[in-house]
């Protein structure tokens, strides 16, 4: 077989080969479609230049540009003849001119806006063309990028020439807001001469602590004094109310009973009787009552429906009662008895005989006697009597 060299082939075949077949149209020529030999065309939207072999700036309206230079109308937030560059994130609405300058949103600054805020200006506001701005507090120079010393509220040309401290903070002539105040302090003059409080604090160096009976924990930085939450009483709401107490102005005094109870420290439980277990703070009148239960407060019917627990206890105070009656007349029997006795024996007219025996019935016998013997009828039934007076008084006396 015979070898073909390079220098057998036609130098038409080659510049053909090389010019010719081998160059293909841009991609942006329109329809694909461009001059073979110098592949100019026609350019699809999008594209520019002779061979359509360059893309329209990102920012041209409607991807639209002239086909020759590639100049366009930007869209919103962009820039230059081409527009290819964007507005600076600083333009107010994203909006420029074709120079790319700008209205400054705030937070920035300079003809493009391009430049931030610094941190140390207030309310995030500077100057839009020179950056100079109110500092907040802890921040000095024009543009307010230097910070104070931690404890300085305030200061200038130096972090350390303070002239308010933050809070927490107190000062010595060759230490300004150096110092700090107690922990519990907000501000202070001294380490514990306070002029603010923390929360949940209060006294001239802020070391007591409010009630746990405060509401909020909060109460008067100077006296302590605070509105009181529910169970608790008193100017410094360090009164507990009783259990069933909500609200009280002092432990004996509720205003507001926990459901189910009244009085006025309540702790009477309202009637079982009660339809609801509410009751009337004061009465403990109930508004309805269930079946079997009468009255104002819902009381116990006692018939033959009432419990045998009812049944048995007003039995049982019935029998006490009786029993006690009974021991009072025993007593005040016995007490009688006792002192006719004494009556007799001290009674000088009674017969000794019959005082020494002791015998209580003989001695009324011999009284009567005696009574007899003073009114004598005439008729001498005195001797009679005086007779039967000595036989009683005989032991063997049989009557």
């Amino acid at each position: 077989m015979k070898t073909v060299s390079l220098m057998d082939i036609s130098p038409f075949l080659i510049f053909l080969f090389a010019y010719g077949c081998s160059a293909s149209c841009s991609v942006g020529c329109l329809n694909g479609q461009c001059d073979k030999t110098t592949q100019y065309c026609s350019c699809r939207d999008g594209n520019y230049d002779l061979k359509c072999s360059s893309r329209c700036g990102a920012g041209c309206l409607n991807d639209q540009c002239n086909k020759t230079t590639g100049f366009c109308t930007c869209r919103g937030g962009y820039y230059g003849p081409r527009c290819s560059s964007k507005c600076s994130v600083g333009c107010l609405n994203d909006q420029c001119d074709e120079n790319g300058y700008c209205t400054c949103r705030d937070g920035y600054y300079n003809y493009m806006c391009s430049s931030k805020c610094s941190v140390g200006c207030l309310n995030d506001q500077c100057d839009k063309t020179t950056g100079y701005c109110t500092c907040r507090d802890g921040f000095y120079n024009t543009i307010c990028s230097s910070s104070c010393f931690p404890g300085c509220k305030a200061c200038s040309n130096s972090k350390y020439n303070c002239s308010t401290c933050t809070p927490g903070y107190w000062s010595t002539p060759k230490m300004p807001c150096r110092h700090t105040c107690n922990s519990n302090c907000a501000s202070c003059i001294t380490e514990n001469n306070c002029t603010e409080c923390k929360a949940g604090f209060y006294g001239p160096d802020c070391r007591h602590k409010c009630s746990l009976g405060c509401l909020n924990k909060a109460c008067d930085q100077i006296s302590g004094l605070c509105h009181c939450v529910s169970g608790y009483s008193g100017a410094l709401c360090k009164e507990r109310c009783p259990s069933s107490c909500n609200v009280c102005i002092t432990p004996e005094n509720c205003t507001q009973c926990v459901s189910g109870f009244y009085g006025k420290t309540c702790k009477t439980p309202c009637s079982l009787g009660c339809t609801s277990s509410e009751c009337d703070i004061i009465t403990g009148r109930c508004d309805s009552c269930r079946e079997g239960f009468f009255g104002e407060n819902c009381e116990p019917e006692y018939t033959e429906s009432v419990s045998p627990t009812l049944t048995i206890v007003s039995t049982v105070s019935n029998v006490i009662a009786v029993l006690v009656v009974l021991m009072i007349g025993a007593v005040v029997l016995l007490q009688i008895r006792r002192s006719k006795m004494q009556t007799n024996i001290e009674d000088p007219n009674v017969p000794m005989r019959a005082r020494d025996h002791g015998d209580l019935e003989t001695a009324t016998q011999q009284m009567e006697l005696y009574e007899d013997l003073r009114h004598d009828d005439g008729n001498g039934e005195n001797n009679r009597h005086y007779a039967n007076i000595n036989n009683i008084n005989n032991p063997t006396y049989q009557g």
